[in-house]
């Protein structure tokens, strides 16, 4: 009896000595990864899209700012290397977009892009896969913090009606370590993406192509055949 005491006040002691320890680096996460968090969201405009994606409507669109009415989407390219892996966030990245859009009502026509193409001004959207990672859910539940960020990266090409590159930017997302072991960031990352995706789009559509709270950094000019 005397040996199963010391063993079970043993491991009891050994149990709350390890959760001590583990204590102390958690409620510093705890405390520091939304401070973190926020203070980065003060550095953007509240129009930007990385600030309204976060929300679950589109902001509002008044038809008369648009310059486009009509915005088409390509199939979103996939590396080789990733086709398996990666189709199903690709997809609902491209999908969330589409949706996100034609929810606003603004638009004439938000789709895949059709053939034959319509006439008169539209928007085709390009993107292409250029890096991703995603955290599984086994590595957070097992790992937790050490299991690192999940992010997806898209380089992103925006034609007018006449084959002309509109506008060029990488457009990417990278997952909080504390909301990806504690909430359900990882998963959400498409999602999230297609809102960025589609509140861009809308804010270039515009006639003064949103430059009040998206700066005009998009590389623009070039020329290209061959994109209808």
């Amino acid at each position: 009896m005397r040996m199963k005491q010391r063993v079970g006040t043993f491991q009891s002691g050994s149990c709350l000595h390890f959760m001590r320890l583990f204590a102390v680096p958690m409620l510093v996460v705890v405390l520091c990864a939304p401070l973190s968090a926020k203070t980065k969201k003060k550095d953007l405009n509240p129009l930007d899209p990385y600030v309204t994606a976060e929300n679950a409507n589109a902001p509002k669109i008044n038809m008369d700012d648009l310059v486009v009415n009509t915005i088409l989407f390509d199939d979103f390219i996939i590396p080789e290397k990733w086709q398996k892996d990666a189709k199903g966030l690709v997809e609902a990245t491209e999908n969330q977009a589409i949706m996100r859009l034609q929810s606003t009502r603004a638009f004439d026509l938000v789709g895949k892009k059709p053939t034959p193409m319509p006439s008169g001004p539209y928007y085709l959207v390009k993107a292409t896969l250029k890096d991703y990672r995603i955290v599984s859910n086994t590595s957070r539940f097992f790992v937790g913090i050490a299991a690192g960020t999940s992010y997806i990266v898209y380089d992103v090409q925006v034609y007018d009606q006449n084959g002309v590159l509109r506008f060029q930017r990488e457009i990417s997302t990278e997952d909080n370590v504390f909301s990806g072991t504690f909430g359900s960031g990882d998963k959400g990352l498409p999602i999230y993406l297609g809102n960025v995706f589609a509140d861009y789009l809308a804010l270039r559509a515009r006639k003064d192509m949103g430059a009040n709270a998206l700066p005009l950094t998009d590389q623009q000019g070039a020329t290209t055949t061959g994109n209808k």
